[in-house]
């Protein structure tokens, strides 16, 4: 009987609005929790059991990121100093391609340009904190996050080098 329905549903499919109608005679809605079902088509054939889709559904949103990856060409080393578009970009503006670098410390008017910048309509990261939140205390977290900045600056640059001596 399910595998009629869904013939007919196949050939159907693109008069939705009598499509719905007749689902709804069958008393197959998808209002009505209890007696939805569930229907997919897994390598070829037509699934209806609710483990056998959750697993398929499980396998394929635990290896989308690694499938993914492995269809990306290979990478093309030209962020490498020695490649032509490294250099191409030096010669373009103009720098001085050197292993000399320097950071600048954080200033409060760049923490407070940085959080009254911040795009409003962006979901909410990891940490909890939303987007609006930042953009409407910055006046009030550019000392704390600055010297949080300021923190992880020494941590990372300057207490390695204090250790080491």
């Amino acid at each position: 009987m399910q595998r009629q329905i869904f013939s007919w549903i196949k050939l159907r499919k693109t008069k939705t609005k009598k499509l719905w109608q007749h689902l709804k005679d069958l008393r197959y809605s998808n209002k009505d929790k209890n007696s939805a079902k569930v229907v997919l088509e897994i390598d070829n054939e037509v699934c209806f059991d609710p483990l056998g889709i959750a697993n398929h559904f499980n396998k394929f949103f635990t290896t989308v990121a690694s499938t993914l990856v492995d269809k990306l060409p290979p990478a093309m080393n030209m962020y490498l100093p020695e490649s032509a578009l490294f250099k191409q970009f030096y010669d373009t503006y103009k720098l001085e391609n050197s292993t000399k670098f320097s950071l600048a410390t954080v200033s409060r008017e760049f923490v407070e340009n940085e959080l009254k910048n911040l795009d409003a309509g962006k979901s909410t990261g990891l940490d909890g904190i939303s987007v609006r939140f930042l953009k409407d205390g910055a006046s009030v977290l550019i000392i704390p996050i600055t010297h949080y900045c300021k923190c992880i600056y020494w941590y990372k640059y300057c207490a390695k080098g204090v250790q080491a001596s």
